[in-house]
């Protein structure tokens, strides 16, 4: 933000970073909302990805979804704020180990004037613990297998260097012992899940780069293998739901999407549940999913424009001419063919509801 500031577009940046803040602003009005009702237990690890979109779209249910901030609303998996997030997937217990953290580094921190060999290094590690600390006020950089690493390895060679200078009492330096083989198993079990999970995301972006060229039977075949791998997440589980509904497979897709909703939460699953739900018929359940991809995600334009077409199937000229309304009057996020195509696409559908509707 301050470097947004000082650049020399300041008319821009000033935007810019008013739109930053008011986007943060949503994302903990939001999850704060989640933690009010799950501080005790928490929602649990791994979690906030799954509920924060859907808790976003129960938000502008009861909010304009024209507003400032739902024109900045998006997709998101992250709280923005790693202390906050941790707190609602554990709940008091993540308060508690927070503390704790946060003591020792304190304590790492305090003993430094004792520290004699090393000490460069030893200030050097505490800083980037800081660093790192601070910086996860504000995004969400320990979600990362990179930094995670670079946290417990900072750790590990702050609690060896105490150990080896025995500045501590025999049962404090017992404690630091088994701090640091926890330390270090975390390191290596982190290490091999990172590797794991580099050579996963290989294999599913070429099933997905199969699927996007139309070699759909391949794709499938990846996927399925893909599928049944510990490593499995959400997203392939949805690029794979996507496959088996080109395919016309679409009980199969349904299962694999709903596989997908137990990891992560996104409008474009809710899109794909919708169309797959039209195609079966139930089309109760086909258009509250529209509607939640829209609610979830306001400034889509598309995903209106599908519960638009929606409702023209239907012959449903009420809410068919609601929506139209709310596509033609909505603010435009990014200007492009496309949405111009959609508004045309929506005034001449919009003006032939208007005259069936006088005529009848």
């Amino acid at each position: 933000i301050v470097s947004a500031l000082c650049c020399p577009a300041s008319c821009i940046n000033l935007s810019l970073v008013v739109s930053i803040v008011l986007c943060r602003l949503l994302i903990y009005k939001t999850s704060l909302n989640i933690l009010k009702n799950n501080w005790v237990t928490g929602i649990g690890y791994g979690k906030f990805k799954v509920q924060y979109n859907l808790a976003q779209a129960n938000y502008f249910v009861n909010n304009n979804i024209d507003s400032k901030e739902a024109f900045l609303a998006d997709n998101t998996y992250y709280a923005f704020n790693d202390y906050l997030q941790f707190i609602i997937e554990f709940g008091f217990l993540g308060i508690v180990l927070l503390g704790i953290l946060l003591a020792i580094i304190f304590l790492q921190i305090s003993l430094t004037p004792k520290i004699v060999k090393y000490k460069t290094l030893y200030v050097g590690c505490n800083g980037a613990l800081i660093s790192i600390a601070v910086g996860a006020m504000f995004s969400y950089p320990m979600q990362h297998y990179i930094i995670q690493l670079c946290t417990l390895t900072s750790l590990l060679i702050v609690a060896t260097i105490i150990i080896k200078q025995q500045i501590l009492s025999k049962l404090k330096l017992v404690c630091y012992k088994m701090y640091s083989l926890l330390l270090l198993g975390l390191i290596i079990f982190i290490t091999g899940l990172f590797c794991f999970k580099q050579i996963f995301s290989l294999k599913k972006q070429e099933a997905y780069n199969l699927q996007k060229i139309g070699y759909n039977t391949d794709a499938l075949l990846l996927h399925k293998q893909l599928a049944n791998s510990k490593m499995a997440d959400g997203e392939l589980f949805y690029t794979y739901a996507q496959s088996l509904y080109i395919t016309n497979k679409l009980a199969d897709a349904k299962i694999m999407l709903q596989k997908s909703q137990v990891l992560v939460t996104f409008n474009g699953q809710y899109i794909l549940a919708a169309n797959i739900e039209n195609e079966l018929k139930n089309y109760t359940k086909a258009e509250q999913y529209f509607k939640t991809a829209i609610y979830m995600v306001p400034n889509r334009m598309v995903s209106r424009k599908n519960l638009l077409d929606f409702y023209v199937q239907q012959k449903d000229t009420p809410n068919a001419l609601l929506w139209a309304n709310s596509i033609l009057n909505m603010p435009i996020k990014v200007p492009s063919t496309i949405t111009d195509n959609i508004k045309n696409t929506t005034q001449k559908i919009y003006n032939a509801l208007i005259v069936n509707k006088n005529e009848f």
